[in-house]
This record gives structure tokens, C-alpha cells and sequence, in this order.
């Protein structure tokens, strides 16, 4: 049995992420899908905010593994076989195969770009709520006064959004201490999404996770929206 040498620690900022996630590489869906979850927790709202130093996910101390090397009464050798209590396996791709792990896929990376942050995310969001919000206060005149009130009173119509940067979810729209959202939602992430991707063709796309977090945003919005007018009825 051995161990692997300890290797020194490095504190991987937002930065870092986004250099890794906007390469053209190839490398494993796994840790393409590590990197994007990293990046969207790496604390990028408390760095830009609360003036403190740019620190990511930190990793501590020495990283070990054993290795363990079979040998059999049939003279049948094996280096670094995998345990699993009396059972053992000669490679880790035997044992993922008996206990039904996906194998890893090692694909092409479409370079992802235009990181967002919440509020990022939010300011598009807003432009899709004043089409819905104006849609309803218009056409909507049989809406109670103090509805349409309230409906009016979201609109910022010069610049075609919502009345400020952190609407519908409070009115205080202040700059900074953006991270007191994740009281008002469930969707509130302390890092960055990658808005775009470009693959082979060379046309930038949505990516996936920003599509889906625009949608669940919109929806909570909508939601908070129509518990206010409750509310003014």
C-alpha cells in the first residue's frame, strides 16, 4: 500500500472557472459539470460586494489514496485493484460496470461565455416581466384601481423594464449587498452562469443552465407578482 505525494493547495477563484469553462479542450462531461457547479457557488457576490479578497472553493491538506495490489494463490497478479469489502475488482472500470456507474464520457468543449450573475440574469428577466406587466395593465381595464396601481407602479417605461435592478423580489434597489435575495429566492446562486456556449458551428447558443435558471426565475417572479395583487385587491 502506498499513498500519493502531497501536492501543493490552491485557492481556485471564479476566474479560474471561467478560464477553465471558456476553453477549447476536450476533457470529461464530469468535470466539465464540476467546474460549472463550482462556478456557480464561488462566492463572486460576497468578493464584489463586500470588498474581501477573491477566494474560491479552497482546498486543505494533502490529498491521499491507497493503493492496493492483489496477488493470488494462482500466481494471477494485480496492481491497484479496487475493494469493496470481501469483494475485489481489477480496475475501477470492472467495478463501475458491477455496481451500474455510468462510464465517463470525454466530449468536446463548447467554450461558454458572457458569465452572469444573478442579478444578471434577473435585468433580463425584467424585460420579459414589463412586456407581460404592460400586456395586463393595458388591456386589462376591468383590473381594480389599486391593481393597476400596482401594475404602474413596476414599470419603468423610458428603459422598457421594471423599477429597479432587484424588482419584483424588493424594492430597495441599492447598490450592493445583492446576497440578501437569497432570502427572497430559491433560485439565488453566489456565483456565475455562463449565458453563452460555442460549439463546432461557431454560432453562440444558450446554454442549458442559463435557460433554466431564466425560466425559474420568470416564474417565481410571476408568482410574487400576482401575490401582490391579492394583496391590493
Amino acid at each position: 500500500m502506498g499513498m500519493t505525494a502531497c501536492s501543493s493547495t490552491k485557492d481556485i477563484s471564479c476566474d479560474d472557472y471561467k478560464k477553465y469553462l471558456g476553453s477549447d479542450t476536450t476533457l470529461s462531461e464530469k468535470i466539465i459539470s464540476r467546474w460549472e457547479s463550482a462556478l456557480q457557488s464561488c462566492g463572486a457576490v460576497k468578493d464584489l460586494f463586500r470588498e474581501e479578497p477573491l477566494y474560491g472553493i479552497s482546498y486543505g491538506g494533502c490529498p491521499m489514496r491507497m493503493f492496493v495490489d492483489m496477488k493470488c494463490s494462482n500466481d494471477s497478479s494485480y496492481s491497484d485493484v479496487k475493494l469493496d469489502g470481501k469483494k475485489f475488482y481489477t480496475s475501477q472500470k470492472e467495478y463501475d460496470e458491477a455496481h451500474g456507474v455510468a462510464p465517463d464520457v470525454i466530449v468536446k468543449n463548447c467554450p461558454q461565455g458572457d458569465f452572469a450573475l444573478f442579478t444578471d440574469v434577473l435585468a433580463d428577466v425584467q424585460k420579459k416581466l414589463y412586456e407581460i406587466v404592460s400586456e395586463k395593465f393595458i388591456q386589462d381595464i376591468a383590473r381594480p384601481e389599486a391593481e393597476q396601481k400596482y401594475l404602474g407602479s413596476l414599470l419603468d417605461r423610458e428603459n422598457k423594464t421594471l423599477k429597479g435592478r432587484l424588482a419584483p423580489y424588493t424594492e430597495d434597489s441599492g447598490e450592493g449587498n445583492d446576497s440578501r435575495l437569497r432570502m427572497y429566492s430559491g433560485y439565488w446562486f453566489d456565483g456565475y452562469i455562463a449565458k453563452t456556449k460555442t460549439c463546432a458551428d461557431g454560432a453562440p447558443a444558450t446554454t442549458e443552465i442559463y435557460q433554466e435558471k431564466y425560466d425559474a426565475i420568470l416564474a417565481e417572479c410571476l408568482e410574487l407578482i400576482e401575490k401582490e395583487l391579492k394583496k391590493a385587491e
